[in-house]
């Protein structure tokens, strides 16, 4: 019944339970417009593999295009340098007699 509430807050906090040792997250969630409440404790794993399973695609295609970004930046760089490069050529060149400038 909680599941079919799509309005409802959640929050998730990180217990410890010194008995068993292990750390728990403890889910909140309020029910409706009462004072009605459900705590359900599940360990910290279980939380951090269902975030990483919900997060990893989104992850995994930020890595791809930052990838495919760096590959054109460096191809776009390359360019660029040659293009400077010919410049310079062209300027310690003379325009009329294609002679090395400083070479008589």
């Amino acid at each position: 019944m909680i599941k079919l509430k799509s309005g409802m807050t959640e929050a998730i906090s990180r217990q410890f339970h010194p008995g068993d040792g292990r750390k728990n997250g403890l889910c909140v969630y309020q029910a409706f417009d009462m004072d009605l409440y459900a705590y359900v404790s599940v360990p910290a794993s279980y939380v951090t593999s269902r975030w990483w399973r919900h997060n990893a695609p989104i992850f995994i295609s930020f890595l791809v295009f930052f990838g495919i970004f760096v590959v054109i930046a460096y191809r776009v760089t390359k360019h660029e340098r040659s293009h400077s490069n010919e410049l310079v050529e062209q300027a310690r060149r003379d325009a009329l007699t294609d002679c090395p400038i400083g070479v008589v």
